[in-house]
């Protein structure tokens, strides 16, 4: 009885227990886990008086809420990036700017805290937001899914700009016209 398929399954399938698509969540997870952990390490090394004395946009959220946030971020990305994967011929362009999208998420904490070039994270968050926008063209996802992570990524260049320019207006008469 074992050997009878049913309507739904045919020969080509593999059974849950057997798709190799399976170890790829464990792929994009490894993917994760090393992304945060480079980009924490470089981010630690930028830490101390350059980055003490650095004018702050007032909305910064305190230090301990980025290890939960980032964490949380990263589990939903390789979840995510694991489904688009068992999609077929768009998985493989999605991959390829996925892929790109760690490689300048650990840049920006290389530029910004370890290098303190915030001009260089500067252009490095815009082409991270050209490769969210262009994720979002390949793998249309649900409505507000890549919206989150384009906020996101925008508040770290809202950041390297003040960053960049501390010099300038004080960012209450720069952004908000207040004197």
């Amino acid at each position: 009885m074992d050997s009878i398929q049913s309507p739904q399954q045919t020969s080509t399938e593999a059974s849950p227990e057997q798709d190799p698509r399976r170890g790829l969540l464990a792929f994009f997870a490894l993917l994760s886990v090393i992304t945060l952990s480079l980009g924490g390490w470089l981010t630690s090394l930028g830490f101390g008086p350059w980055y003490d004395e650095l004018l702050k946009p007032p909305f910064q959220p305190p230090g301990w809420v980025f290890s939960p946030a980032w964490t949380t971020l990263f589990t939903l990305l390789a979840i995510a990036t694991w489904r688009v994967a068992r999609q077929g011929e768009v998985a493989r362009l999605a991959l390829w700017v996925y892929s790109a999208q760690l490689v300048f998420n650990v840049l920006w904490s290389l530029f910004f805290f370890t290098l303190h070039q915030p001009a260089w994270a500067l252009v490095d968050i815009a082409i991270l937001n050209g490769l969210v926008v262009m994720t979002v063209g390949i793998i249309k996802p649900h409505p507000g899914e890549e919206a989150k992570r384009i906020i996101e990524v925008g508040l770290d260049g809202v950041t390297s700009e003040i960053v960049n320019n501390p010099a300038e207006e004080p960012f209450e008469k720069k952004f908000t016209g207040n004197p």
